[in-house]
């Protein structure tokens, strides 16, 4: 059973782990995660299956913007496709008030990144050229959120 939480000061080695794992170059270091961890408005959830942490998410929450912006979305190689991320974007999502809506930006090459936004209402919108550091390109992408009271 995956349990989605928040991410606690005990969890930075394990998410500093998966930085590495998944990302290999353009990690985010320890202290970003702690601070992160810490921070007043933006959100960083874990998923946990027993005791490991399988993946996170890191939701960046300005006041002063209109949409959230999911910022970084990582599940271990060996937990993919079992609806993690899923879990992880839908409960992100409930966290986030007072906001239009939350954006992101996927790889032009990652298709099935658009078809997990895609299936949760995400919409494809503009092409950011050479947005990563190996020069692919990017898709933003937009979900609309419902207004709440």
């Amino acid at each position: 059973m995956i349990i989605v939480r928040k991410a606690k000061n005990e969890d930075l080695l394990e998410l500093y782990n998966i930085e590495i794992e998944c990302f290999k170059n353009d990690i985010l270091s320890k202290n970003s995660l702690r601070n992160f961890i810490n921070h007043k408005y933006h959100i960083l959830l874990v998923a946990q299956q027993n005791q490991t942490i399988t993946g996170y998410i890191l939701t960046l929450i300005n006041p002063r913007h209109k949409l959230a912006r999911h910022y970084s979305l990582a599940i271990l190689p060996q937990y993919r496709r079992q609806s993690i991320a899923k879990q992880l974007l839908l409960e992100a999502e409930s966290h986030v008030i007072k906001k239009q809506g939350i954006k992101l930006e996927i790889r032009i090459d990652n298709k099935a990144a658009k078809i997990l936004y895609e299936s949760i209402g995400y919409k494809a919108g503009k092409i950011k050229p050479n947005y990563y550091e190996d020069g692919c390109d990017a898709i933003e992408m937009i979900k609309i959120l419902p207004k709440r009271i």
